[in-house]
Parts: C-alpha cells; sequence; structure tokens
C-alpha cells in the first residue's frame, strides 16, 4: 500500500499501480494544506509507502517544519517515507528547512530533491536522493541503469550550480516579484489562489472561461490543469515580472 495525500505529485501513484501497489489517497487540509495527523491516522500494517511532496505540486502549499519532523519520527520505521523536496528553495525557510538533517537518526526516510526548479536545469534531468546505505543499495538493485543515468553534462552542470549560490538567491528573489504580480491581479478580480511555496500559482478558475486553458494556448501562453487531478483549478507557473504581467494581460479577457 502507498499512502499519500490528495491531489499531490502523481508519478509515484502511476508507477505504484503499474507495480500493483493498492493506492490510498487522503485528502488535503485547509487552505490546501497537507494534514498530517490525517495522514498519520490514515497508516496501517499495509502502509510500505508514505509519499509527502512538500512544498506540495499541485497545490503549491507547504507543511509546518517543526510538524513535518514530528511527522517523520512518528511513522513506524517499517514504513519507507518518501520526502520530496523539488520545490524546497522556494518555501518559507528555504533549503534549511529540508528534513535531510533527519537521514543519519531514521532508516525509513529518503529525501528527493533535483535541480530542475529554483537551479533552473530541467532540461538536463538530474536530480538525487539521500538515505542511509540499505536504501541507497536497495534502490541501485532495482535501477533501471543507463536510461536513467546522469550524463557527464548534466553532473557538471549540478556541480556547478551547487557553487553559485548568488544565482540560485537570484531566482528566488525573482520568483517572489512574479508571484507578487500575479497575487495583486487576483486579490483585484476575486480569484481564489493559495498562498505559494513554490514557482507556481494553484488557483481557483471558477472566475475564467471554463476553456481558459484551451483559449489561452491558442495566444501561445501555456497554463496547466491536470485531468483528473486538478478539478475546478488552475497551475500558473511563475516567470519573469514582465512575463506575469503579460500573463495577466492575456487571462484578464477571460474573466466571467
Amino acid at each position: 500500500e502507498i499512502l499519500t495525500p490528495w491531489p499531490s505529485f502523481p508519478t509515484i501513484v502511476r508507477f505504484g499501480e503499474v507495480c500493483g501497489a493498492r493506492i490510498k489517497k487522503v485528502e488535503l487540509g485547509k487552505q490546501g494544506v497537507i494534514d498530517l495527523n490525517v495522514l498519520k491516522d490514515a497508516i496501517t500494517d499495509s502502509t510500505r509507502l508514505v509519499f509527502v511532496c512538500n512544498p506540495n505540486n499541485p497545490p503549491s502549499t507547504e507543511v509546518n517544519n517543526e510538524d513535518l519532523r514530528a511527522f517523520c519520527k512518528e511513522v513506524p520505521q517499517q514504513t519507507l517515507i518518501c520526502l520530496d523536496e523539488a520545490y524546497i528553495e522556494y518555501s518559507k525557510m528555504g533549503a534549511k528547512g529540508s528534513m535531510v538533517n533527519l537521514v543519519n537518526e531514521l532508516p525509513n526516510l529518503i529525501v528527493l530533491r533535483t535541480f530542475s526548479k529554483a537551479y533552473g536545469l530541467a532540461g538536463l534531468r538530474i536530480g538525487y536522493g539521500i538515505s542511509q546505505k540499505a536504501n541507497i543499495d536497495a534502490l541501485r538493485e532495482r535501477h533501471l541503469g543507463f536510461e536513467l543515468a546522469a550524463g557527464i553534462a548534466p553532473v557538471a552542470g549540478a556541480m556547478a550550480a551547487i557553487e553559485d549560490s548568488g544565482f540560485l538567491n537570484k531566482c528566488i528573489i525573482a520568483n517572489q516579484k512574479g508571484r507578487e504580480v500575479l497575487y495583486q491581479a487576483f486579490e483585484k478580480w476575486g480569484v481564489k489562489y493559495n498562498t505559494s511555496a513554490t514557482n507556481f500559482v494553484y488557483a481557483k478558475c471558477d472566475r475564467f472561461d471554463p476553456d481558459v486553458v484551451a483559449k489561452l494556448k491558442k495566444e501561445e501562453v501555456l497554463i496547466s490543469q491536470w485531468p483528473g487531478i486538478m478539478t475546478g483549478h488552475i497551475r500558473i507557473s511563475i516567470g519573469k515580472e514582465e512575463e506575469m504581467r503579460q500573463f495577466v494581460g492575456a487571462v484578464e479577457k477571460y474573466l466571467l
């Protein structure tokens, strides 16, 4: 059994279903935030994996750092915790809020990180997992091999990115400015949205034309609405301030 808050990043659900796992979904709490107490209570003797995406994708929200730390310590050790921190750099505490410092203490914790978001290396497809040796060895045995192996260019890019904290901070600040442009427009229009801890904003779409995603696409403005997952919502990636103003100008035509 795989236990996951829902909605959340769907890839682990899809791979789990292919492997024959039973997927158990737990609805989000208030303001679209993962309710860790409800999630903990949903763990049973059959639960082999708990997947927590924090900050969460697509809802764009994050859980309290200390609450998450306590949750990880309370999960039974026979249940693996997969903690996806793809957007951690954009969160309230930034990378300082990572659960990586729990790995040596908890043998059932795997923390996932990526260079695809704040570091800007999405095209190079490189990320990594941090866990105790037994878990890494088990993953290595099941790895598909060369098809998912990082090449020289991605590794070199990742190593350079780690050393360039100035660029990382610049990206984080630019993201904050871009989000504010969107927040201001949504507040003006009465569009309900989640305060974002990521580089995108998750918003209700009831104030827009039902075909807003398709109509924007015709104008070469691309936003997301994942089928079967983002019912009644849209997901807007954050770009530069001027790009967000362009988006605001484009989407305003489809306000109801």
